[in-house]
């Protein structure tokens, strides 16, 4: 394990232990893929069954682990986190808004990167989860996003149910190996999408998954660093060469 992963680890241990010790549920920021796959990976080190993860949202892939839970604590205490809605002031006059535009805007403000969780484009529509505490901040301070100028509001939960979007596809691939179908999505190379696990550049179901040979399940959810993620649904049937005939999800 590298230094910088055992000091995360370290961190997440001693967050789990001030809990337990006072009593209370203990949060972390927003974590990346990366480093919510090094929990899972770490997590008996930090010795506690009793987590849990939540980026506000079902797949979330930035997301915060809470410590402590009903039966332990004998309360129940919510994840701290809010969703921001932006829109432009003026369709007419509105430009492009892209990911980083939206981050950068954010971090022009002074926040903290562990404090936003993931940002989400729906119907010229920008929905940025964040810790609850910086909500009214966001909403405040944050006017304009590039050249276009945005007015805000705190989503109600009924508001969130369009942030997820995804298309319905179906591919062929010879077999059920992640490294076959990372190619296919990818349009590379069997080499090259095995070099992308290699890399650690693809994770399954929040884990890293560096096993070129692992057999997807229905139900996998599929992150490729730089090509987005994706559910596979399953096998529809199998062609005449006896290839398989897949179905899946993409996040748009």
């Amino acid at each position: 394990m590298k230094q910088e992963e055992r000091d995360e680890v370290r961190r997440w241990k001693d967050l789990h232990d001030r809990g337990r010790k006072q009593g209370i549920y203990t949060f972390t920021g927003f974590l990346n893929v990366n480093q919510l796959s090094i929990f899972y990976a770490h997590v008996n080190e930090i010795g506690t069954t009793n987590w849990n993860v939540s980026g506000g949202y079902e797949n979330a892939e930035r997301a915060i682990i809470r410590f402590g839970n009903l039966e332990e604590l004998g309360y129940e205490e919510d994840f701290p986190i809010s969703c921001v809605r932006f829109s432009p002031a003026n369709e007419k006059f509105a430009s492009e808004m892209g990911h980083r535009d939206v981050l950068g805007a954010i971090m022009n403000l002074g926040i903290e990167r562990t404090l936003i969780g993931d940002i989400r484009f729906v119907n010229r529509k920008i929905y940025v989860y964040c810790a609850s505490h910086i909500a009214d901040y966001l909403c405040s301070e944050m006017i304009r996003i590039g050249k276009t100028v945005v007015v805000s509001e705190i989503a109600q939960p009924d508001q969130l149910l369009d942030t997820v979007q995804t298309e319905e596809h179906t591919g062929i691939i010879a077999s059920l190996r992640i490294d076959v179908f990372v190619a296919f999505l990818t349009d590379l190379s069997r080499k090259n999408s095995t070099e992308l696990l290699l890399a650690k550049n693809v994770f399954v179901n929040g884990r890293v998954c560096d096993n070129f040979s692992y057999l997807m399940k229905e139900g996998d959810c599929i992150s490729i660093r730089g090509y987005g993620k994706f559910v596979f649904e399953g096998v529809l049937g199998q062609t005449k060469k006896e290839r398989l005939k897949v179905h899946y999800q993409k996040y748009v």
